[in-house]
């Protein structure tokens, strides 16, 4: 029986390096190899320098859609319900205990805009490592978990800029606030973007969390 257990962690090793070599370290492979030819080798022609920009553009994609499945499977919670509306990603759940706490707890990106919406500020934040998200979003989990309930995020994500090598970690950190702080989590980009589920300013974010709190039932 136990060799039998064994050989079943085996294949369960097997198949989960495999899909991390497929998912992850291909693409990232081409990637790297791609750019460093396009580094070395300046004055190679228009044709082959559109080739292997095409073959680091396409390991990119790969990456996202990597990171979307993985955040998934690490955050799939079947008894939460999330439903669209005005573009954004929002969640709704019943209105959870308050803990007092004070702006000035919060870290600087963070500010709460009323008591139950907090606001994340993203804008012009360049994450080029895990380090750096750690480094980023430690404080703000510290400061949520203290305050021991769930809120509206309104979250400003123009012009933010997350390096490969920190793609999973900075997923993770946002699912992580997604899934199991908010009430609703509602991304927004001032600038040109082509993204469906992410609203085009700060009053359309807010415009929605206004709805939100109309449909909030109010106690007896």
């Amino acid at each position: 029986m136990a060799k039998s257990n064994d050989q079943g962690v085996e294949r369960e090793t097997l198949a989960l390096d495999t899909k991390l070599e497929r998912e992850f370290v291909q693409p990232l492979t081409a990637m790297r190899g791609a750019l460093e030819i396009l580094r070395d080798y300046p004055e190679m022609e228009d044709d082959e320098r559109r080739r292997f920009i095409s073959v680091a553009l396409n390991g990119c994609r790969r990456l996202e859609v990597s990171v979307t499945h993985l955040s998934h499977a690490v955050y799939d919670k079947s008894d939460r319900m999330f439903s669209l509306s005005g573009g954004a990603a929002v969640e709704s759940e019943s209105e959870s205990t308050s803990s007092e706490s004070t702006s000035a707890d919060f870290p600087e990106c963070l500010r709460m805009l009323d008591e139950d919406t907090l606001e994340l500020d993203l804008c012009d934040v360049v994450f080029k490592s895990s380090e750096d998200v750690g480094a980023f979003f430690d404080p703000i989990d510290h400061c949520i978990e203290r305050m021991d309930r769930s809120w509206f995020f309104v979250v400003n994500i123009e012009n933010n800029k997350v390096w490969p090598e920190a793609w999973v970690s900075h997923a993770h950190r946002l699912k992580k606030i997604s899934v199991s702080y908010s009430r609703a989590f509602i991304r927004y980009d001032a600038s040109d973007h082509s993204d469906a589920t992410v609203l085009n300013s700060r009053e359309e974010a807010l415009s929605v969390v206004a709805q939100l709190h109309a449909r909030i039932p109010t106690s007896s």
